[in-house]
């Protein structure tokens, strides 16, 4: 007779106790028990389970790292309190899953955290300017040392000054904006006598100034590229840096900028951002972040998404494949509240050339090789990332967009077509979920023509794409020219969208001036059918498409999930200003197709819920593991001072910045307490 059917009555009754008999109590009793007992109960505020009903408790009841029960009360746990049960009653506010962010760059933050610039808060190329002066005189930095800065976003003045009439998405500062010298505070700095790097927030561009570009021999003293004996590349051997990155040869899409034949120190794309950092590291000094400082980053990064009421990231974009074994054994040196579940999904840049090849080619390892698949309680690696083409400056469109900073207009592409049908059935053969960015209507049909001739459709791949600020109700094949409902063949092919309703509150006038009907005077112009579903939730939803949310961090500035729940519920841009002039009032992020008709792309509260959780979960294949508060899943779970399903309601979004984590716990573990929230454990 079976192990199951030798159990005994008694022994079924006494397993079924808190609703677990389909899971067994052997893991749950210590000796001498006769009955589980609880570690921790929380109680006293709404519990909202994310199960498959959306049920709403009002306790939850933990053993180890896992979920034991919910109840309606503390009442209904009472059989599984014990001596040793702490017990914690929250006097408001209310208990959800862990938020799971799912496209993230959290590693990418830690390895430009230690001596970096912090430009966030830059709007001006003179505010770039005074903040790096300001960080040069209070860390006594010396000429000729490298100054590297990292994230604005919003240059007004550049802005302004190429917009001819209307938005133009985000011009990049130029070499010539750095090389000058800055008044501050009585002191001055000569910003030309460093070598200047600055990355944007959306890291997808860079800049750099003469010295730096004259440093890493991409330019001669003339302001041409370098013709020197060591001109070659180093990312892709063969031809010279000119040659490869000039912006007539753009090769993979990627190139150093260029005005009248001189380089201005705008830098498109990672191929030439890799072979920048490639020279500057070897010809100029680069410096090069080690094990230890970022582990230093990385908990301080993972501190900070704890408090947010995070509890597992996938970083979406590793590029350090240096750094790659001092990443995996991170969590060995991270304590409790330290560090968070990380899910790693390398870059590459193609199948066999450039930075980071897929596969090795001779001498050189490629991604695969160096970063193969690995799982750990903590950190596991599933998949790879792929980009077709880079951020709405550079997206890549079947007709012409109006983006002033691509000089293609909407034809750049990461990859050549077979190329990019060959590294998805290749990364599915290997068994690696593939997660591709995809920005443009062209570059998404490229990749639902990549997923239906790999062969992979179907629930069990799950290719994930992401951001989709350009989303036709049309489909079209690229080589038949075919076209099918877009939402009918990717569910079809079991894709998973992955966008960033963040997105809507910073950037969704760029993309509609970019790539819809334009803004201000421009509003009556031609209604492009590519944003028709940008950012989607609803209709995919509807589609049956899972939608899993995450905030692209640090590309949309607050990473809290808050934003990107109340922008599910709400889709309302910003207020754009300069000064006491409105630019641009606040408006509904919905858009009509070629009849009029307009999909509103707004969901209910729960359903946000359900893309930060269970949905997220299913992203990375974690359903069963975790994203809802039921009996066996792990013990990730967020106390909010606040009822958060206000989100859904009448509530600007300023007020959500009022709603905060109290209290989070990771594998049954406190990782972060406000102990000044009223929340407090007590002994049963």
């Amino acid at each position: 007779m079976s192990p199951e059917k030798s159990i005994s009555r008694r022994d079924f009754i006494r397993i079924s106790i808190g609703g677990l008999a389909a899971l067994g109590m052997g893991k749950y009793l210590l000796p001498g028990e006769t009955s589980p007992k609880a570690d921790l109960v929380f109680h006293g505020s709404p519990v909202l389970t994310v199960d498959s009903v959306n049920s709403i408790r009002g306790a939850v009841a933990v053993k180890g790292n896992r979920i034991m029960k919910t109840a309606r009360n503390l009442s209904e746990l009472r059989d599984l309190i014990g001596p040793g049960t702490k017990l914690a009653r929250i006097p408001k506010g209310c208990v959800t899953p862990g938020i799971i962010d799912v496209h993230n760059h959290i590693v990418a933050q830690s390895t430009t955290t230690i001596n970096w610039v912090d430009l966030i808060r830059c709007n001006s190329v003179k505010s770039v300017r005074e903040t790096l002066a300001r960080w040069i005189i209070e860390n006594q930095w010396p000429p000729g040392k490298w100054v590297r800065g990292i994230g604005y976003m919003w240059l007004w003045d550049k802005i302004f000054s190429h917009a001819r009439g209307g938005l133009g998405g985000a011009p990049l500062v130029e070499r010539g904006d750095l090389d000058q010298v800055v008044q501050l505070g009585g002191k001055t700095v000569d910003l030309g006598k460093y070598p200047i790097y600055l990355v944007q927030l959306s890291g997808h561009y860079a800049s750099a100034n003469a010295m730096a570009l004259l440093k890493s021999r991409i330019m001669n003293e003339n302001g041409g590229f370098y013709l020197g004996s060591d001109s070659g590349c180093l990312t892709c051997p063969g031809r010279a840096v000119g040659q490869t990155f000039s912006p007539e040869a753009h090769a993979f899409g990627s190139f150093f900028h260029t005005r009248n034949g001189k380089l201005d120190g705008m830098i498109f794309h990672h191929y030439a951002m890799e072979e920048f950092l490639a020279r500057s590291i070897k010809f100029a000094g680069f410096p090069r972040l080690d094990a230890g400082e970022m582990n230093q980053a990385l908990k301080k990064r993972c501190r900070e998404f704890i408090q947010m009421g995070v509890t597992s990231i996938y970083d979406n974009n590793l590029r350090a494949m240096s750094l790659v074994p001092a990443v995996k054994a991170f969590p060995g040196h991270a304590s409790n509240g330290e560090k968070l579940r990380i899910t790693l999904y390398p870059y590459i840049c193609h199948l066999n050339k450039g930075a980071f090849p897929a596969f090795d080619t001779g001498s050189r390892r490629g991604v695969t090789s160096i970063a193969s698949p690995f799982k750990g309680d903590w950190m596991r690696l599933i998949g790879y990332k792929l980009q077709i083409d880079a951020a709405a400056m550079t997206g890549f469109t079947w007709e012409p967009n109006r983006s002033i900073g691509d000089m293609t207009k909407g034809k750049l592409n990461l990859w050549e077509y077979r190329d990019y049908l060959e590294i998805v059935k290749s990364l599915d053969r290997m068994g690696a979920q593939v997660s591709i960015h995809v920005v443009g209507d062209r570059a998404l049909d490229w990749t639902l023509d990549s997923c239906e001739t790999a062969g992979i459709g179907g629930k069990s791949r799950r290719l994930r794409i992401e951001h989709l600020p350009c989303v036709p109700e049309l489909s079209r094949n690229s080589i038949t020219g075919k076209t099918s409902n877009l939402y009918t063949r990717s569910r079809d092919l079991g894709v998973v969208f992955c966008p960033q309703p963040g997105f809507i509150f910073y950037y969704a006038p760029f993309f509609d001036s970019i790539f819809g009907a334009g803004l201000g005077k421009k509003q009556e112009a031609k209604v492009y059918r590519r944003v028709t579903h940008s950012i989607p939730y609803r209709s995919a939803v509807e589609a049956g498409i899972p939608v899993a949310l995450s905030s692209d961090n640090p590309c949309v500035p607050n990473p809290s999930p808050l934003v990107a729940l109340w922008e599910s519920c709400h889709r309302r841009t910003r207020r754009m200003a300069k000064g006491s002039q409105v630019i641009l009032d606040s408006y509904l992020y919905n858009h009509p197709d070629e009849k009029g008709v307009v999909y509103d792309e707004r969901v209910d509260f729960n359903q946000a819920l359900r893309g930060h959780t269970i949905d997220a979960a299913y992203c990375g294949f974690e359903e069963k593991e975790k994203g809802s508060l039921e009996p066996g899943k792990l013990a990730d779970l967020v106390i909010w001072n606040q009822d958060i399903r206000r989100i859904g309601g009448r509530i600007p979004i300023g007020r959500i910045q009022d709603m905060k984590p109290v209290l989070t716990l990771i594998d049954g573990k406190v990782a972060f307490h406000d102990t000044s929230s009223g929340v407090r454990f007590e002994k049963a």
